[in-house]
């Protein structure tokens, strides 16, 4: 039963809550910016790189064993992405009886929206999958963790895409990570999801506002400028089912 609740929070819980209600209010923040350049240093510098990518990985790295606790592992990549291929290829499904016009998809502005979308989902999986699911867990158990780590990906969309199905969709995906515990089950999942969703189902699919090619670059440099310092690559570690606490 402890390992589903319980209530053990630290200095750590703290931050990683102050962290997530961060990024939530840097989300409302968004409301209010009218140029790309306004959106690139309210969303893609202080959310994403610094907020999602750059504390989560200097607070991880303090033990080089959380990564692979946390599921940010690479071992047996070929049998979790072809899981994931399997579950995307099931998901895509739903999207492609949606499509109404192919052609819109292949357009300049679509690629490049979708690159965005791409970059920023390799920072949810980080920031929310891995990083605020771990100490949530490690606080107040699994269930707990998997609703809170749900709630903050919801809410961290309030100021461009304020759905509540987000919430739902949350919790699904966020406990197939937790049940795999491999953030590699997720890719392409996750990518699937994303670009099904903004750029085919929502409502604001056809929102062009704000898509320039050199913000997913930015994310892109942050996340592989994250990994090359602070991933204990070539460190041999042995996975344990259990969160260790």
């Amino acid at each position: 039963m402890k390992k589903f609740f319980k209530f053990k929070p630290d200095r750590t819980t703290g931050i990683t809550l102050l962290l997530g209600i961060a990024s939530i209010a840097l989300s409302f923040l968004l409301k209010y910016a009218q140029s790309d350049f306004a959106w690139f240093i309210i969303r893609d510098v202080f959310q994403i790189s610094m907020i999602g990518l750059i504390f989560p990985f200097i607070i991880l790295a303090r033990d080089k064993s959380n990564f692979f606790h946390a599921g940010l592992r690479f071992d047996k990549p070929i049998k979790y992405v072809a899981i994931s291929i399997i579950l995307g290829a099931l998901l895509s499904i739903n999207f492609i009886m949606r499509i109404t016009d192919p052609s819109s998809l292949l357009s300049t502005p679509t690629i490049i929206r979708a690159s965005i979308i791409m970059a920023a989902n390799i920072y949810e999986l980080i920031f929310f999958f891995v990083f605020l699911t771990f100490y949530f867990e490690k606080a107040f158990g699994a269930i707990p963790a998997v609703i809170l780590s749900s709630a903050f990906y919801w809410l961290h969309h309030i100021g461009f895409q304020p759905e509540f199905e987000l919430f739902i969709i949350g919790i699904v995906f966020i406990t197939i990570f937790r049940i795999a515990k491999h953030w590699l089950i997720c890719i392409p999942l996750w990518w699937i999801g994303g670009l099904g969703d903004v750029l085919i189902t929502s409502a604001d699919s056809a929102n062009t506002a704000h898509v320039v090619w050199w913000r997913s670059a930015f994310i892109a440099g942050v996340i592989l400028i994250m990994f090359y310092l602070k991933y204990p690559f070539g460190v041999k570690q042995t996975y344990e089912k259990n969160i260790t606490s």
